[in-house]
């Protein structure tokens, strides 16, 4: 289906916004994160997200790696702005979202 295009007023053309009809894929899987890390090159970013299980005998958490998703720096901002928006919805409507501060890792010449 060709792109729909629309010229804006300073001349430049943009997408005109689509339809969207979603179906869900016999693949499609649903899970629950706790712990997400983030890696980037200049041509993507890619988000690991997990769930912390449980503690290792040696002090360290266990995360369970559940899923990667990989996808542009365009497309990662634009998910920022939505994720921004849907954060400022929710908390007027349930109050403003405490988080814990990061404990600090260890400093890298530190005597352990």
């Amino acid at each position: 289906m060709p792109s729909k295009r629309r010229i804006t007023d300073k001349g430049t053309a943009k997408l005109a916004p689509h339809k969207l009809k979603f179906i869900r894929t016999p693949a499609f899987v649903s899970v629950y994160a706790n712990n997400a890390q983030v890696r980037m090159t200049s041509f993507d970013l890619n988000c690991v997200f997990g769930e912390v299980t449980g503690d290792d005998p040696d002090g360290s958490l266990i995360v369970e790696q559940r899923v990667s998703v990989t996808m542009s720096p365009q497309h990662a901002k634009a998910l920022v702005g939505v994720l921004q928006q849907h954060m400022t919805q929710y908390e007027e409507q349930f109050g403003e979202i405490g988080c814990q501060p990061e404990e600090k890792p260890p400093e890298k010449n530190a005597a352990t």
